[in-house]
Formats: C-alpha cells, sequence, structure tokens
C-alpha cells in the first residue's frame, strides 16, 4: 500500500511536471506568433534612416558615384552633366535647368562650394501616399518618400557661395538599375548672410519696439528662406505663418500703409530679397489709364513719402508695383519700378 502511494506521488509529479513543460511550450509558440507578426508589420511600416558620409561606402557604388557625379556638375554649373543625372520622369528641359542652374549663381554668388548636408535613407514598403515621418531628432522638419519607390533616398546638399549659403534638395530613385534624381530643387539658406532664425529675431525687436510695418516683412522673410517642397515640411515655417496668421496679419500692415496713402489705392504688400536686406514692394492698383511713362515718377513720389516714415528706417530697397483696378475679378500686372531706400 505505502508502495503504490510512492508511485502514485512520483506519477503526479511527473504529470504536473509535463503540464509545467506543455504550458511553457504553449507560451513560448504564442510569444513566436505574435513577435513574428509584430515583425512582419513592423517591416511594412515606412521609415527613414540618417546616414553618415562615412556610410556611402557600405552604399551601392552607383549611389555614391552618381552623387559625385552632381555636386560636380552642379559646382561647374554644367546644364549637361546635371541633366545626365536626372530622372527622365522630371521631365526638365535644358532651359529649365538653366534657369535654376543661372538662379543658384545668381543668389549666392560665384564661385561654389557644395557638401553634404543631410543624407536619408527611405524606406516605403506599402507605397503609401502621403506620408510624413519625423527624420531629424530635434523635430525640425519631416521627409515625404515616394509613392512609386520603396526604397531611395533623400540629399540635401549645402552651397557655399562668395555671399549667401543655398540649400539643394533632391531625392535619389531606382531607374533601370541605376540610380537617378527623382526630385531636384534650390532654396538661399541665407539672405544678407543672416538665415531664417536671425531675420526672424529682428522681427522680434521690431514687435517689441512696435514697429509691426517692419517686423510683417522680417518675418515674411525669415519664411520665403524656409521653402519646402513636396518631399520636405520645414516645422519652423508653419509656425512663422500660423504668427503672422494670428498675430501680425497682412490686413494689419495694409491698414498701416494705406494711412500713408490715402489718395492711392493699396492692394498689398510684400517683402522681397534686396541687394543689401529686405526690401518692401507695395502694389497699387490704378482706376485710370496712366502711361506706363508715369510710373518712375509716381514711384519716386511714393519714395520720398517712404523715406520719411521711421518705421521703414531698415528696408533698403521699394518695389512700386502697378496693377489695373480688378473688373469682373480680373487683375494684371501693368509694371513696375525699382528704387534704393539710400
Amino acid at each position: 500500500m505505502q508502495r503504490k502511494r510512492s508511485v502514485d506521488r512520483v506519477l503526479l509529479k511527473v504529470n504536473f511536471m509535463r503540464t509545467k513543460c506543455l504550458i511553457k511550450i504553449s507560451f513560448c509558440l504564442v510569444f513566436v506568433i505574435i513577435s513574428t507578426k509584430v515583425s512582419a508589420e513592423i517591416e511594412q511600416q515606412p521609415y527613414c534612416k540618417t546616414l553618415r558620409i562615412a556610410d556611402l561606402k557600405k552604399s551601392p557604388p552607383s549611389l555614391s558615384k552618381l552623387i559625385r557625379k552632381l555636386t560636380k556638375n552642379l559646382k561647374g554649373f554644367s546644364v549637361r552633366g546635371v541633366s545626365e543625372t536626372l530622372h527622365s520622369k522630371l521631365n526638365i528641359s535644358y532651359n529649365e535647368l538653366d534657369r535654376v542652374l543661372q538662379y543658384v549663381q545668381k543668389g549666392v554668388k560665384t564661385p561654389v562650394e557644395i557638401s553634404i548636408y543631410k543624407l536619408w535613407m527611405l524606406n516605403n514598403p506599402q507605397r503609401q501616399i502621403g506620408i510624413a515621418l519625423n527624420c531629424d531628432s530635434e523635430n525640425q522638419f519631416s521627409l515625404r518618400p515616394h509613392m512609386d519607390y520603396e526604397t531611395h533616398y533623400a540629399l540635401w546638399l549645402q552651397v557655399m557661395g562668395q555671399k549667401e549659403l543655398g540649400r539643394i534638395f533632391l531625392t535619389i530613385v531606382e531607374d533601370k538599375n541605376e540610380w537617378k534624381v527623382g526630385f531636384l530643387t534650390f532654396s538661399l539658406w541665407t539672405h544678407g548672410g543672416k538665415n531664417f532664425e536671425k531675420w526672424g529675431e529682428e522681427g522680434d525687436k521690431d514687435l517689441e519696439n512696435k514697429n509691426f510695418i517692419s517686423a510683417y516683412l522680417k518675418y515674411q522673410l525669415a519664411q520665403k528662406l524656409l521653402v519646402e517642397n513636396p518631399h520636405l515640411s520645414i516645422h519652423k515655417k508653419s509656425k512663422i505663418s500660423n504668427f503672422l496668421e494670428a498675430t501680425l496679419s497682412k490686413e494689419m500692415v495694409l491698414k498701416d500703409i494705406r494711412k500713408i496713402f490715402p489718395s492711392r489705392h493699396v492692394s498689398d504688400v510684400n517683402s522681397f530679397f534686396a541687394e543689401k536686406g529686405v526690401g518692401v514692394e507695395i502694389e497699387f492698383s490704378l482706376t485710370d489709364q496712366t502711361s506706363k511713362v508715369d510710373f518712375e515718377p509716381m514711384c519716386r513720389e511714393i519714395l520720398l513719402k517712404v523715406q520719411k516714415d521711421k518705421r521703414f528706417h531698415s528696408i533698403v530697397g521699394l518695389k512700386c508695383k502697378f496693377m489695373n483696378l480688378p473688373k469682373a475679378g480680373f487683375e494684371s500686372e501693368l509694371g513696375h519700378i525699382f528704387l534704393p531706400m539710400n
């Protein structure tokens, strides 16, 4: 009887251990299944990865070869050389590309040095449309991958000219087993030696002094330096735009400018890149048939009033833009005159 009890206890213990082992195995199998499913889902999620210049040595040789060829031809402003790196879908003519390169030359002043500022690998496994990837640890900008390509690259080049800094943003996609430029755009990064943050700080000072006209023009100039494109969103541009809409609207500024010219129809105001700083473009709608020969005398008369107003003390240029008074919603430019403020 005692022996039977001992056997029963052993069998009970064995069954318990077997059950425990089966539970562990089941748990492990469930964990593996869930982990595999989660991993598969993660692999299907779009992502981006910041690459170092050293990583180019590990990348496909054709990619680093394309980047070297592109930067060399951009530095030499070779229309033919740059066009050879472009994807056929871009449909950019020689004339259009030549205009872009001339804009670069004019904007930063040649000769230039071109270097890699940022390089990313983008992955969009499910070819999703309109998604934004946060590729920046400081959350200053986000990237939108192409929907037509799974793995591709985004490249931000810095253009250092004799007077200003510029940025060339482009994407690199695969085309018949080769890497080609899928998108290309240029923007100024500084004007008058100042980037958007410095122009924003100058706008802050003018705002503190209740100089709303000058503050608005400088904020708007800062906004223009933050040029976005379909594949790059700069978050600080949105903040400036929201600030201008909520705190310092164009209508507020137009109200002040209309007081300076009560006898004229002021329809718009904007900043522009003047040679030595920020310029103001004032748009006037004309009600009568004014001859174009009268535009310069009119603009000089306008200049005298602007020069006497302390709110324009830091503005270096005036552009008078003359429009016909819109009839049935149609408006067209009649001409414009530029005059330096000094």
